[in-house]
């Protein structure tokens, strides 16, 4: 995700039923992701759920933007 000047990196798969995130709702706003199937919501940042039926966390990753604009993602959770 992308919000303002900052990236974020998170699981694709949602807790709650394994549906993808990626097919989801990013609120820019919010700083969340909305899966298409239930309705969980999931902060960016944290992985968290925030509503929703789900109830575990998605994992998140460190990512950053490289001086040449490309995004890196690191291999490990936070």
């Amino acid at each position: 995700a992308h919000i303002e000047q900052r990236v974020f990196a998170f699981g694709d798969e949602c807790t709650h039923m394994g549906c993808s995130l990626a097919d989801g709702e990013l609120s820019d706003t919010e700083g969340t992701v909305e899966c298409p199937c239930h309705g969980s919501v999931f902060d960016v940042e944290t992985g968290e759920p925030v509503a929703g039926p789900a109830q575990d966390p998605v994992p998140v990753y460190p990512a950053r933007v490289t001086e040449d604009g490309w995004v890196e993602v690191a291999a490990g959770t936070t």
